[in-house]
């Protein structure tokens, strides 16, 4: 370290505080008649202290700084990083992989001699530790050297060394994920390049939900190597039933088949299924001959009955929209084809219903006393004086049966869904539609999605809308109040070579529209399924007789797994409500009962779910040692064995880019910042003062 003084001002203006300290002290005490009979030396002193104060003080006026300079020297840093996921260890000798872990031990404890070494494990997520415990269910190689690449941003990095056997399957390629590598990349090849006699399911194809009642399409990946001539039996278990078996003939070395077949779905809830090939002897990898998988059987489809009072377009794109969701079973009927039953749908679609030559009296009394919700489409053929008497929250007055073309304008305000981004960039592009002119009144209550444009003037008429349960304690309305939004289908397609943007808005309406709320005063929920290496989150709401939330009272659960096992926890409280954080549960279903105190009387919520295995890693164990040539190669650096660990330390030692390096920090503190400067001046000027009392100056 190295330090200086400098000022704002030229050096030589020390010269004139110099000067002027001297002559003021000089002057003070030349021909102070005061110590005319005082020894000269005494006089003297207090000259001295008082030029001392003076030059002092007027010094700091010339903001004098002290300048640091720091040399830091920073040895390379070599990040370790081993591959903790489970292809590493399937068909790998025991005493093979001890001796590695001891080899790298020394290799680290050799490194840190020299250099700064820094240790990682990566999978799943990337741990700053090394564990050896190979339990991770993915391999993201390319995340690793982007988290390295960021993490050590201009620092003095050494080396990036990767232990892995370079099967990757999250994340991109990482050859092309490091770019310009800023740090040489050495990797470590482990694994088995060899292919050895193998039969797997490489991937299992299904829905995530079925109906009960239902067969499921299900298509399953067999792949098969060197087992020419072979047969195996593929079979399905449904708790431990088997409801599916055959024989499979593997005609070549390198075979793969897609399997097809239809699984009833006989029981509602989330069922669990098992995919299973029968083993070979020969095979040193048999983790990757099953597989099980889950799915959410549903005990019936919403049904939705389309009602028209003639075909039209618009009914066949509604139509076309509600199809591609299984959810719901859509119908359609014209208005003179309508039969009396309509109890078991759980959302009717009128189009210009009730019209100019129907009123629909009886089938608007019957949608009336079951509760059904409504969305109704209005038209050139609508009555609006009839529709205005349903007192839905929406009421039209026409003037003399005349038509607006209408564009769409967006309300920022809307809440009760989320509308997809790209959906609403293309609606100020859509073709117009036809809607009644006249006046609006909208209940306060109804929730408008979309305003009219009209001529390029935008209007508080409702394009579309929405009302809640709470308008006349009756059921969920919904109006489009115009005719033509088959062109908004047409419009999407042409745009995105597909009608997905259309057809989800529609289902979002349909989904709120038929969606019953939710009574009860408890609600519990939870994924139906999930995936082995994410949380099991839980959220609660609790509501009073107003059905209010509240979080007042605790809410506790107790998670069982199917060995009676018992895990017991309390929500955390938030905004009213609770959540819980459960962590990772172990693959298996589990059932739940979760409590809390109602009125003072305890109320409780069951339910379960599925945690569902992942066998990823077992789907390709042949090592990729290419990729991490290449990645080395392209990066500085070079491929080792495992059992060249000595090799690789003697390279990096050698490797004249890999040094120390030293940087200067320079660092400026102004002189009025230390306080001791403070304390002399004021220690001067006080012994002066003392003096000057003691040889009766004052």
């Amino acid at each position: 370290m190295t330090k200086s003084i400098i000022t704002e001002y030229p050096a030589y203006f020390l010269i004139f505080t110099f000067a002027l300290a001297f002559i003021y002290a000089f002057v003070l005490y030349r021909k102070d008649k005061k110590f005319k009979d005082l020894a000269k030396f005494k006089i003297r002193i207090m000259a001295v202290l008082r030029f001392l104060s003076v030059f002092i003080l007027s010094s700091l006026l010339l903001s004098p700084l002290l300048k640091s300079l720091n040399l830091k020297i920073e040895k390379p840093i070599i990040v370790f990083a081993q591959d903790n996921s489970e292809s590493i260890i399937i068909g790998e000798k025991e005493a093979e992989l001890n001796k590695y872990q001891n080899d790298v031990v020394n290799f680290i404890e050799q490194t840190g001699e020299k250099f700064d070494i820094e240790k990682y494990n990566f999978g799943n997520e990337i741990v700053k530790e090394i564990s050896f415990q190979f339990k991770d269910k993915y391999t993201n190689i390319s995340k690793l050297i982007g988290s390295i690449s960021d993490k050590y941003y201009n620092r003095n990095i050494g080396a990036l060394i990767i232990a892995t056997d370079g099967v990757y399957n999250q994340g991109e390629n990482p050859i092309y994920r490091t770019g310009n590598a800023q740090f040489p990349i050495y990797t470590i090849a482990m694994g088995d390049t060899s292919t050895y006699k193998d039969i797997s399911i490489k991937d299992i194809r299904h829905n995530k939900i079925a109906f009960e009642g239902n067969k499921f399409p299900l298509e399953i990946l067999v792949n098969a190597k060197k087992l020419k001539g072979k047969t195996t039996t593929l079979s399905v278990f449904h708790k431990g039933k088997n409801i599916h078996k055959q024989t499979v003939n593997i005609d070549n070395g390198n075979f793969f088949k897609k399997i097809n077949l239809e699984i009833e779905a006989e029981k509602s809830g989330v069922q669990q299924y098992t995919v299973r090939l029968s083993n070979f002897e020969e095979e040193k990898n048999t983790k990757n001959n099953s597989r099980i998988f889950a799915i959410d059987v549903i005990d019936s489809k919403q049904k939705i009955l389309i009602v028209g009072n003639s075909p039209h377009p618009d009914i066949a794109a509604i139509k076309n929209a509600i199809n591609t969701n299984q959810n719901f079973e859509v119908d359609f009927k014209t208005i003179d084809e309508l039969s009396d039953n309509i109890s078991s749908y759980n959302l009717l679609i009128l189009h210009q219903i009730p019209s100019k030559r129907n009123a629909a009296s009886s089938l608007l009394t019957k949608i009336s006393d079951n509760n059904i919700p409504v969305l109704y489409i209005f038209g050139s053929q609508s009555s609006y004086s009839n529709l205005n008497k349903l007192n839905n929250g929406l009421e039209i007055k026409q003037y003399r049966d005349n038509l607006d073309e209408a564009l769409v304008r967006q309300n920022p305000k809307f809440t009760l869904f989320e509308v997809d981004e790209d959906f609403l960039k293309i609606t100020n592009k859509f073709p117009p539609i036809i809607t009644a002119f006249g006046d609006y009144n909208v209940n306060s209550e109804t929730k408008i999605l979309f305003y009219q444009k009209v001529k390029n003037i935008s209007t508080n008429k409702p394009l579309v809308a929405l009302c809640p349960e709470s308008i006349n304690n009756k059921s969920k309305t919904g109006f489009i109040t115009g005719e033509g939004i088959w062109r908004w289908r047409i419009y999407d397609y042409l745009e995105n070579n597909n009608t997905e943007l259309f057809d989800k808005l529609i289902n979002q309406i349909i989904q709120y529209l038929a969606l019953r709320i939710n009574k009860d005063r408890f609600i519990v929920d939870v994924q139906n399924i999930i995936k082995e290496t994410n949380d099991v989150n839980f959220t609660a709401e609790v509501y009073n007789e107003a059905y209010e939330l509240t979080n007042n009272e605790d809410v506790t659960i107790d998670i069982s797994n199917r060995d009676g096992k018992v895990f017991s926890y309390v929500f955390s409280k938030s905004n009213n409500s609770y959540f819980l954080e459960a962590g990772t549960l172990p693959v298996g279903k589990y059932s739940f009962t979760a409590k809390t105190i109602i009125n003072n009387n305890e109320t409780l919520k069951k339910g379960s779910f599925t945690i569902t295995e992942i066998n990823i890693e077992a789907e390709n164990t042949i090592a990729n040692h290419q990729v991490l040539n290449r990645l080395s190669s392209e990066n500085g650096g070079k491929m080792y064995n495992k059992t060249q660990l000595n090799q690789l330390l003697e390279d990096i030692s050698a490797n004249e880019n890999i040094s120390s390096i030293s940087f200067s920090n320079k660092e400026l503190t102004d002189f009025l910042n230390f306080k001791w400067i403070f304390f002399l001046i004021l220690s001067l000027l006080s012994i002066e003062w003392f003096l000057r009392k003691f040889f009766g100056g004052y």
